[in-house]
């Protein structure tokens, strides 16, 4: 069951993102590992497809992640003009937990403010449910702003939903230069995807720059 993390927890999982993260371009920082994405047009199926795949493929997982949410929302704007998709994400977005996941009616003037500690709000025990909504949220609307990151210690990978409809992957310690066998066999699968493509790493450059190992 999703639950508010309590102070300590939150304290811990915020400043690991922040110290794992290039909050302003997440394939820019040094613990990137890599994503996939569609090489289609958007389409709800395609959509469905990832994130069916990435719900299934991480269910013994979620148990013990965290979720950290600054999304916010100001309105309906779909990624299309398909009126369906604007059906499809109020459908999704009714589902949502009311306890600060999705927060609403932005000021334009705060999108900035985002990136900042004080706005990360942190879950413990996600479901699947949860976590599929969530990521139809960010890959369906394209006024969602804000940072979604799902924290997965064990696997030392925080994963990330995002809007060319796939997951990316962010190394928390780059001192282990291996990507963790189920973080790379979800990138190794989800480019062999007909309508996806993955850039990933199975390994990563050592901290010192020597190469990789």
């Amino acid at each position: 069951m999703l639950e508010i993390s309590d102070s300590d927890t939150r304290e811990h999982i915020v400043n690991t993102i922040l110290s794992s993260i290039e909050l302003q371009g997440y394939g820019a920082g040094q613990n990137w590992i890599g994503c996939c994405r569609k090489r289609e047009n958007f389409s709800i199926k395609l959509m469905k497809k990832i994130v069916s795949f990435f719900c299934s493929h991480f269910s013994q997982d979620f148990e013990h992640c965290h979720v950290a949410s600054s999304l916010i929302r100001d309105c309906y704007f779909p990624i299309d003009n398909d009126k369906k998709f604007i059906i499809f994400a109020k459908q999704i977005e009714r589902k949502l937990p009311r306890n600060g996941l999705l927060q609403f009616d932005l000021e334009h003037d705060g999108i900035e403010k985002l990136s900042t500690p004080e706005c990360f709000k942190t879950f413990s025990g996600p479901t699947i449910e949860t976590i599929r909504n969530l990521s139809y949220t960010l890959m369906l609307n394209s006024r969602v702003f804000g940072h979604l990151f799902i924290v997965f210690e064990t696997l030392n990978a925080i994963a990330y939903p995002h809007n060319e409809t796939g997951f990316g992957f962010i190394a928390i310690d780059r001192s282990i230069p291996i990507v963790h066998p189920k973080v790379a066999e979800f990138l190794s699968t989800a480019s062999m995807m007909n309508d996806f493509e993955s850039i990933y790493f199975r390994t990563r450059p050592a901290p010192d720059g020597a190469g990789l190992i």
